[in-house]
């Protein structure tokens, strides 16, 4: 349920644990991070996006593919209708075996029920890190009077020390801290590097979490999805003569695999690396649009003077916020990093991004635990 200012920043563990259905899961995610997002902003001013922000996007996004029927839709007419499918088809029914359309018609909702298990395992295991803490942070940095404890000790004593990779937290302590400095900077252009700082150390740590959700998102189980076809042709020979025929189905079923193992790289290409944004759609492996000025960033962050903000940005090859950055490899770290550093540069001040990601309807079923009928995304 909302806290009292009307805000999902109180139910995280009553998110995290609905795994009875994912999709309404995910749309909970999405409204918690657009009020926290929301939360923070009461700290850090509206002026600048935070971390919860941008991830509101990325969360609804990401919803629109596990909901997605288009994808194994299209893939189920690649398959009806290339000559591969057909010359299979046509070349095992020769050797009497009993093709089984409907069983190879169902790869592809097989293959995208794999892969949007594991975009959905990755966005919840980021939001229960980092949901609980950035609801601790805005009820801790909104402390105030004489009985007020020290509010940032109290968040980074809830972190523990050491590399992301490891298991540690460092740079979740380190985003805390910039957050905290911001909330007292009077400073126009230092609080924007500051938060900058911040949401950048959030998102590292997030995408080093993410890398194995990412690299098995976008290396689908087309060939072992197909070895379940294989299985159910051979089931009905005796068991003695599976291990002679299986390399003969194999051979017959590979034109097709390598068909769809390419049309699925396609898609997911297309439909991995792309974030829709208010506004705009962003392709990944295109350069970042620019804003209405023709500028690529807001002034306030056009030249970066904070030694450890410049550290990382030049670690990412982003220090100059370049036109023609886009990702060609977005399972690869590095490269995500470099892009998701320059989308947070540029869009800091959109303050259309702190709009709602439902419909005041939408909204309304989704704190029900109802899915809205109708497009989500």
């Amino acid at each position: 349920m909302p806290d009292s200012n009307g805000l999902l920043i109180s139910d995280i563990d009553a998110i995290v644990g609905l795994d009875r259905d994912p999709v309404l899961r995910n749309l909970l995610i999405t409204q918690s991070y657009h009020d926290l997002s929301i939360g923070m902003s009461w700290l850090l001013g509206p002026e600048n996006a935070n971390w919860c922000t941008f991830a509101t996007w990325a969360s609804r996004t990401a919803g629109g593919f596990v909901r997605d029927e288009e994808v194994p839709a299209h893939l189920r007419f690649v398959i009806e209708h290339d000559p591969s499918y057909v010359d299979a088809k046509a070349r095992l029914g020769r050797l009497g075996f009993a093709f089984d359309r409907d069983c190879l018609l169902r790869l592809p909702g097989e293959i995208v029920g794999v892969v949007s298990a594991q975009i959905t395992l990755g966005n919840l295991k980021v939001y229960a890190e980092l949901g609980p803490l950035f609801a601790l942070m805005i009820r801790a940095f909104r402390q105030n009077g004489a009985d007020a404890t020290d509010p940032l000790a109290s968040v980074l004593a809830t972190l523990t020390e050491g590399p992301t990779d490891e298991g540690g937290q460092t740079l979740l302590r380190q985003g805390v801290t910039n957050y905290f400095q911001a909330i007292h900077e009077s400073d126009d252009r230092k609080k924007a590097e500051l938060i900058l700082l911040a949401n950048g150390q959030v998102g590292l740590h997030e995408q080093i979490r993410l890398q194995p959700y990412i690299a098995d998102s976008l290396a689908a189980p087309v060939a072992s999805s197909v070895n379940d076809v294989t299985a159910a042709l051979l089931r009905p020979l005796a068991r003695p003569l599976r291990p002679r025929a299986e390399p003969l189905v194999d051979a017959i079923l590979q034109p097709l695999i390598a068909v769809l193992a390419r049309r699925w790289n396609e898609v997911a290409t297309r439909e991995l690396m792309t974030l829709k944004v208010p506004g705009a759609t962003l392709h990944l492996g295109s350069p970042l649009p620019p804003l209405a000025d023709g500028s690529l960033c807001p002034a306030v962050l056009q030249a970066i003077e904070a030694p450890d903000l410049q550290a990382m940005l030049k670690s990412y090859d982003c220090l100059s916020i370049d036109a023609g950055a886009s990702t060609r490899n977005w399972v690869v770290l590095a490269e995500r990093m470099k892009y998701i550093l320059n989308l947070f540069r540029s869009r800091q001040t959109a303050h259309d991004f702190f709009q709602q990601p439902f419909s005041d309807q939408q909204r309304l079923a989704i704190l029900e635990h109802r899915v809205p009928p109708g497009p989500l995304a």
